[in-house]
């Protein structure tokens, strides 16, 4: 094992297993095939992930016609023991209900959670791991430079694709994108809102979505074009083979008809982007976009390298970029691998802290945790039983059968009981799946194949290894003489089962104390005060007629019985647009500060509940209100700001003078700092 070091201990123990099973004539060919496929893997994967497909292959050889043979005699043996020791283990089942019951019920529970913990953690892991040239792909994100370090966004000018196709030849593929929102469409007599972006003629060259109709390098090269999912084509005209139909686009005052150029498979279930739609860049940027400057980040930018280039190198030079581009050493640009924004998605001050991932590992924690719970749970009670397996084991003791034989009874009937659990516990699975995937907000479905096939056998080993070992030693090691005299007395397990039994017990505080801090958390964070009044509030989006007749419907809503108040608001919770297009007088030029910008209508904030620390809300009372802004204290402290009532600001759309202060709220993560916010008076673009 000396001549593979790059095997790790997991690998080196798989090779002595394939060693000592595989058929003398045929090991030294199949372990130079194994060995050969592990350094080819080494080169293109990272060790971790050879060594996992390594272990894999030698599990997949455990196979009839590579096992060595044995002589008829061992075979005959072999049998024998096998149905013996079968039909020992039956009759102690039955023997003993109680103790099986407990034991199945444990290690069923204890099964059915790991297996649904893992199919859970297996579908978060592979969450865009789909995508062509995965190792090569990233998200270009802007460090913002604030008096507080780094702050990290996926925003980006817009303009910088073109730069990025003209200046970095080491980029094989540029895409501009997006984020998914929610949009109107309408085609013969159907409307349905639907989830759309925005992307680049690239966007499928890019991203492994395939079509199903239509020419992925040709589809969003027409400006009028629409890409829309097989799904989305039967909803709205009841088949899929649609290219040339059209369909009205609509969002607030904007309308607009498009013809599907292509029809997209519709998208798989580990994509974290889930769009029914892709219109084009051109049309977003050139027809929708009203500021295109280097201070607007209104786009998303992702590249594929070619193989030779670094992302190093590629960071380099889009910072120069954006240094040229906007005279000022203010932001700086950095490639994320796209595939991990998911799982790594938190950062700060410009490096990746981790994100949902740390609830991927807690996860498996616990699932570890319950299945070792369960398999003490095990040993304690063979251990307990001891008593009465005692004259049993001497018996056979007195009548020749060795410690090897005894071991090798106990050890079946702990392996048998953990199938038998595994059965039961993979019947669990299925019944409740539907109701974890409740919970858990995912599609997960139950697939018995490979990887779960493997995943079992191993549950299998380390559960009837693990959980059977111990009671099979210490019952295997009874004195023969004291048993048959009857001078057996210590049932107990000695030091051993008591350090199990405090384990376990350990154990299950750990969880239940887990268990408690996550309800306190819910508790805090329901009844936590945000710093708005968030009970009994009712949002929805102004669309339609209501665009036009939108003062008529608010008088309407303010007299209808239980409405105490009414207003015109672009408020969202978990945040919303934002900004860096924001000077003001003594603005230090070294530091960019990113403000997160709601539109507001008259009276919001005080229906909101928000207090105003200085200055007043919004009023169609004052004329001047249009050019008014309000900043929250966040705000305020990050510009550093005195007396800011009547000061004036350079907003990206204009001069804006500041008329109110509110006090900070939370509209994000508790986890989160608040942020500075600025209000607009934008009526015409809020909703109710």
């Amino acid at each position: 094992m000396s001549d593979y070091p790059k095997l790790n201990n997991a690998s080196k123990f798989a090779l002595f297993f394939f060693r000592w099973f595989c058929n003398r004539d045929l090991a030294e060919t199949i372990e130079g095939d194994l060995t050969e496929r592990f350094e080819m893997r080494c080169k293109n994967y990272t060790a971790s992930k050879a060594n996992r497909l390594f272990i894999r292959d030698v599990l997949l050889l455990f196979r009839p016609g590579i096992i060595r043979s044995i002589s008829i005699t061992q075979k005959l043996k072999v049998n024998f023991m096998l149905k013996h020791n079968l039909l020992l283990t039956l009759r102690n089942f039955r023997r003993y209900p109680s103790t099986f019951l407990i034991n199945l019920i444990g290690l069923s529970t204890g099964i059915a959670s790991i297996f649904l913990i893992y199919l859970w953690v297996a579908d978060e892991v592979s969450i865009d791991k789909f995508h062509q040239n995965d190792d090569r792909f990233y998200q270009v994100y802007t460090n913002f430079k604030t008096p507080d370090g780094l702050q990290s966004w996926k925003g980006v000018p817009g303009l910088l694709l073109e730069e990025i196709q003209t200046q970095i030849p080491e980029v094989n593929t540029t895409v501009a994108t997006t984020d998914t929102h929610e949009y109107t469409i309408s085609a013969e007599e159907t409307a349905l809102k639907v989830q759309g972006k925005f992307a680049s003629q690239d966007f499928f060259k890019a991203f492994n979505y395939p079509l199903l109709i239509g020419n992925p390098s040709t589809a969003l090269s027409d400006k009028s074009g629409v890409v829309i999912t097989e799904k989305l084509a039967i909803n709205l005209f009841g088949k899929t083979d649609v290219v040339g139909e059209t369909i009205k686009w609509e969002f607030w005052d904007r309308g607009r008809d498009f013809t599907v150029t292509g029809v997209l498979k519709d998208l798989p279930k580990n994509s974290s982007d889930q769009f029914e739609m892709v219109l084009t860049w051109e049309f977003y940027h050139n027809d929708l976009i009203e500021f295109k400057n280097w201070g607007n980040f209104y786009g998303r930018v992702v590249v594929a390298l070619n193989e030779e280039a670094s992302s190093d190198l590629i960071t380099e030079k889009l910072d120069k970029i954006i240094d040229e581009k906007q005279g000022r050493d203010q932001v700086d640009l950095m490639l994320v691998p796209y595939s991990n924004q998911y799982l790594y998605g938190n950062f700060e001050n410009g490096v990746s802290i981790g994100g949902r991932i740390e609830y991927v590992e807690l996860f498996a924690i616990v699932g570890t945790l319950i299945l070792l719970i369960a398999s003490i749970n095990f040993i304690n009670l063979s251990t307990a039983k001891a008593s009465q397996r005692a004259k049993e084991t001497g018996i056979k003791k007195s009548l020749g059968a060795t410690r090897g034989s005894l071991i090798n009874q106990f050890l079946t009937e702990s392996v048998l009981l953990s199938l038998i659990s595994l059965v039961v516990g993979l019947g669990m699975v299925y019944l409740f799946l539907p109701q974890f995937n409740a919970i858990t907000d995912k599609q997960l479905t139950f697939l018995f194949d490979q990887n779960l096939a493997i995943a079992a056998l191993i549950i299998i080993s380390v559960i009837g290894l693990f959980a059977g070992a111990y009671p099979a030693l210490y019952l295997s090691k009874f004195d023969v003489i004291k048993v048959l005299k009857g001078k057996f007395l210590n049932t107990s397990g000695g030091l051993g089962r008591k350090s199990l039994v405090v384990l376990q017990f350990a154990l299950s505080t750990v969880l239940i104390v887990s268990v408690i801090i996550l309800s306190k958390q819910m508790e805090f964070v329901k009844n936590s005060n945000l710093g708005y009044d968030r009970d009994n509030l009712v949002y929805f989006e102004r669309e339609g007629t209501l665009l036009t007749n939108g003062d008529a419907f608010l008088e309407e809503i303010k007299t209808t019985p239980g409405v105490r108040n009414a207003t015109l608001s672009g408020f969202m919770v978990g945040g919303g647009n934002a900004t860096g297009g924001v000077d003001w007088e003594g603005k230090n030029e070294e530091a960019r500060i990113q403000f997160w910008e709601i539109k507001s209508g008259e009276g919001m904030l005080d229906l909101m509940g928000m207090e105003m620390v200085a200055g007043r809300d919004f009023s169609s009372k004052f004329a001047t209100d249009s050019t008014a802004i309000v900043f929250n204290e966040a705000a305020i402290k990050a510009m550093g700001l005195e007396d800011p009532i009547g000061k004036t600001v350079t907003h990206y759309t204009g001069k804006k003078h500041i008329i109110g202060v509110v006090k900070d709220f939370n509209f994000a993560s508790l986890h989160n700092q608040v942020e500075p916010t600025l209000f607009r008076f934008q009526p015409q673009e809020t909703n109710f």
